[in-house]
C-alpha cells in the first residue's frame, strides 16, 4: 500500500484522505444503506406511537381490533428493523475504522523501516501509529453518523413543522444554537488536541533517546536527573490534556442538551 500511496501522491498529487477514500470506497458506502434505514426506522417511531394514540383514544369501532393488530406488527417490523439498521450500521463504521486503521499503520510502518537508522522521526512514527491514528479512528467512528444525524434532523424539523407549525420555531431556535456553539467548540478542541499531541511526542522523543543511551546515563549517574524530567514531561502533557477533555465534555454535554430537546418536542 505504501508503494501505491507514494505513486498517487507523486504522480497524480493526491492526498492522503483522498487516496484512503479511493481505496476504501466500497467499505464507505457499504455503511450508506443501513445508516438511512436506521433513519427511516427511528423517524418511523413518532408515527405509529400517534396512530396508537389516535386508536386508543377514539371510540370502538368494527375495524378496531383489525387496526390493533396493524399497529402491532408495525411496531414489531420498526424497532426489530431499528435494532437490525443499528447494527448493521454500527458493524460498517467499525469494519471502516479498521481499514482505514490498518492501511495507515502499514503505511506509516513502510516509512519508518525505510527510514535511516540515524533519524530523529523514531517519536514522530510512534505518536503516529499510537495516538493520532487513534484519534482518526474516533472520528471515523463517527463519519456515517455526522451526515446520517443530518438527514434526521433536516426530515425530523420538518416534519415537526408540518405538525406544530410556528410552535417549531423554538425547538429549532435551540438546534442552531447548539450547533453553532458545537462550530465554536471544535476549532478550540482541535486546537487544544494539537497541544495535547505535541506534549506526547515531546515525551516519547525524549524517552526514545533515554532508552537509547541508557547505559550511559547509569554509568554517569543521570538517571535521577532523566527521571525527573521524565516526570515534568508527563505533568505538563496531562495538563495538556486536561484543557482538551474539557472541551470534549462541553461537546458532549451541547449534544445532549440538543438530542434532549429533540426528543420532548
Amino acid at each position: 500500500m505504501y508503494q501505491r500511496f507514494l505513486a498517487a501522491t507523486h504522480h497524480n498529487g493526491q492526498s492522503l484522505l483522498l487516496f484512503l477514500s479511493k481505496t476504501f470506497h466500497r467499505e464507505i458506502l457499504a455503511g450508506v444503506i443501513p445508516r438511512l434505514a436506521q433513519a427511516g426506522f427511528t423517524l418511523a417511531q413518532p408515527y405509529i406511537i400517534r396512530r396508537a394514540v389516535i386508536l386508543l383514544a377514539t371510540p370502538e369501532a368494527p375495524n378496531s381490533r383489525n387496526r390493533g393488530i396493524a399497529l402491532v406488527a408495525a411496531f414489531a417490523i420498526v424497532y426489530v428493523g431499528l435494532a437490525i439498521s443499528t447494527a448493521q450500521a454500527q458493524h460498517k463504521s467499525c469494519r471502516l475504522v479498521a481499514m482505514f486503521r490498518g492501511g495507515l499503520v502499514s503505511i506509516i510502518f513502510d516509512k519508518a523501516i525505510s527510514l535511516s537508522a540515524t533519524s530523529q522521526n523514531e517519536a514522530s512514527a510512534m505518536t503516529a501509529m499510537g495516538i493520532e491514528i487513534e484519534r482518526i479512528a474516533a472520528g471515523l467512528q463517527c463519519f456515517h453518523d455526522t451526515w446520517g444525524s443530518f438527514v434526521e434532523v433536516t426530515l425530523g424539523l420538518w416534519l415537526l413543522y408540518y405538525q406544530l407549525w410556528a410552535a417549531d420555531a423554538v425547538p429549532i431556535l435551540i438546534s442552531v444554537v447548539c450547533i453553532t456553539m458545537g462550530l465554536v467548540l471544535s476549532v478550540a478542541l482541535c486546537r487544544k488536541q494539537t497541544y495535547w499531541i505535541l506534549a506526547i511526542k515531546t515525551r516519547l522523543r525524549v524517552t526514545t533517546e533515554m532508552l537509547g543511551t541508557m547505559k550511559g546515563i547509569k554509568l554517569s549517574g543521570l538517571a535521577t536527573v532523566f527521571f525527573t524530567r521524565l516526570t515534568e514531561l508527563r505533568t505538563k502533557e496531562i495538563i495538556s490534556s486536561r484543557a482538551y477533555r474539557s472541551f470534549q465534555i462541553l461537546a458532549t454535554a451541547l449534544e445532549r442538551i440538543d438530542s434532549l430537546d429533540c426528543s420532548k418536542s
